[in-house]
């Protein structure tokens, strides 16, 4: 993963957003960590930046560490994910493992109930 900075002796703090979370998820995953909590972590990133990061959080998933993936990006949550839990107002509304159901996933993070008579106009 490729952080950019003007000077290697530079404080964290004087990095890009984008460098940042790279830095933050790079230092995290070489730790080994048995579990990852990460929320929104390709947030603020460019496309190949994000594309590495949910590809390192997947080799880690698959190396045996647990990851916890809490994102509003469904197409993330496709990529990363085994099993995908909406929740909405402090309750879990939906549990979806592998084969996803993309229609149920993306109408329960949106409130949708798409069984539900709709109201047109005439």
């Amino acid at each position: 993963m490729k952080v950019r900075v003007s000077d290697v002796d530079a404080p964290v703090e004087s990095m890009s957003g984008g460098n940042m979370q790279r830095f933050i998820v790079g230092r995290e995953l070489s730790k080994k960590p048995s579990l990852v909590l990460a929320m929104n972590p390709t947030s603020g990133l460019d496309v190949d930046a994000a594309e590495k990061v949910r590809g390192l959080l997947a080799e880690a998933a698959d190396s045996g560490t647990g990851v916890l993936l809490i994102s509003e990006d469904l197409d993330e949550l496709l990529e990363v994910a085994d099993r995908i839990v909406v929740m909405s107002k402090g309750r879990v509304t939906l549990v979806e493992e592998k084969p996803f159901n993309v229609e149920e996933i993306a109408a329960a993070m949106t409130g949708v109930n798409p069984l539900a008579p709709t109201t047109g106009c005439s």
